[in-house]
């Protein structure tokens, strides 16, 4: 990722890396917007009762598999800085993945055309 990084800036591209590795807590929150969830798989996945867990059936959809590899630190989020630095998801994305590509990284977004922002390692 640190030379996905300063290739992109070495060509005026400013990426702002907005999540890298997730707690399984965390991961379950985020897997469970626009989902009902069962307390069974709450309880399975996180191996203990947390009641501040909840389903979120109305929300988007923001994560796909309860095995990210953010759970191991080997994917990151990220969305561009402006020249004002103001965050945007307004950026050259297909350099960033071209980019990417040549560091061994992969992007979601060109295998499935989903979760844009999302880079994950290739192991």
């Amino acid at each position: 990722v640190e030379e996905w990084l300063k290739r992109n800036r070495a060509e005026g591209i400013r990426p702002l890396i907005t999540e890298t590795r997730r707690t399984r807590q965390r991961h379950l929150w985020l897997y469970a917007k626009g989902r009902i969830l069962p307390k069974q798989l709450e309880l399975q996945y996180l191996g203990y009762d947390d009641p501040k867990i909840y389903s979120d059936p109305q929300a988007k959809q923001v994560t796909y598999t309860l095995l990210s590899k953010h759970l191991s630190g080997k994917a990151i989020d990220f969305g561009f800085l402006t020249p004002q630095g103001q965050f945007t998801y307004n950026g050259p994305w297909d350099r960033c993945y071209d980019i990417a590509e040549q560091c061994g990284i992969q992007s979601l977004y060109r295998l499935y055309k989903f979760d844009r922002p999302h880079l994950q390692s290739l192991n």
